[in-house]
């Protein structure tokens, strides 16, 4: 009697130890945040003194047989949302849209760069990243082409046009820590074609005017 109660001890602790094993194991699990608000617009060359953030698209490319009516799209997320003291596993952004190659051409390479400067999303154009009553900002370069002053000389990410409908995500856990950890202001990105042509060659992005699939951060962290 007394080996079966020692059995029956023993066998306790083992229960034991593998339950506080499972739930340390559990406890240590990452957590996801998807962040979905987020400012968005278009600017575009032909219209370079218009603000049309209120479009449901990011028109970036060419939408015609001319380089006047080249667009590109300005991307930002609020990160107020986001937990103090917590470690980025990674972050994503998922954007969801189409890609319209012209049949000689069938390769389309999108691009996102990171933004130096600030920009207002009710105001912005082709020209100005910003203008009130008092004062109007000017992009250094026309269009947002400033490297090293309007944009990061290094790009995130590539795709070709196999992007059809449905999400995509981009890696931009890099700077998604730097603006977290105040590396980096979170002035957010630029999308635009690595090859700018005028021949009718354009993505067409959802923005977070869109009734679906509108953009948004997916952030990995514990």
């Amino acid at each position: 009697m007394l080996i079966v109660k020692r059995n029956l001890g023993f066998f306790m602790i083992i229960v034991f130890t593998i339950l506080t094993i499972s739930l340390c194991v559990v406890a240590e699990e990452n957590k996801i945040l998807e962040i979905t608000n987020v400012q968005d617009t278009s600017i575009l060359k032909a219209r370079p003194f218009d603000n049309i953030v209120k479009a449901d698209v990011l028109r970036i490319g060419s939408m015609a047989k001319d380089e006047t009516s080249m667009g590109r799209g300005l991307i930002k997320f609020d990160l107020s949302q986001v937990p103090k003291g917590i470690e980025i596993v990674s972050a994503k952004l998922a954007i969801s849209g189409s890609v319209q190659p012209r049949a000689e051409n069938p390769i389309l390479t999108l691009k996102l760069y990171r933004l130096l400067v600030d920009w207002d999303p009710n105001t912005v154009n082709w020209l100005m990243r910003k203008s009130t009553d008092d004062e109007m900002l000017e992009w250094n370069t026309p269009g947002v082409m400033g490297e090293g002053k309007d944009i990061d000389t290094a790009t995130v990410i590539e795709f070709t046009s196999g992007f059809g409908w449905g999400y995509k995500e981009i890696d931009v856990t890099e700077h998604v820590k730097g603006f977290l950890s105040g590396k980096y202001p979170n002035y957010g990105w630029m999308f635009k074609l690595d090859e700018e042509k005028a021949n009718n060659q354009y993505y067409y992005l959802y923005s977070s005017k869109a009734s679906e699939s509108q953009p948004k951060l997916i952030i990995e962290y514990k």
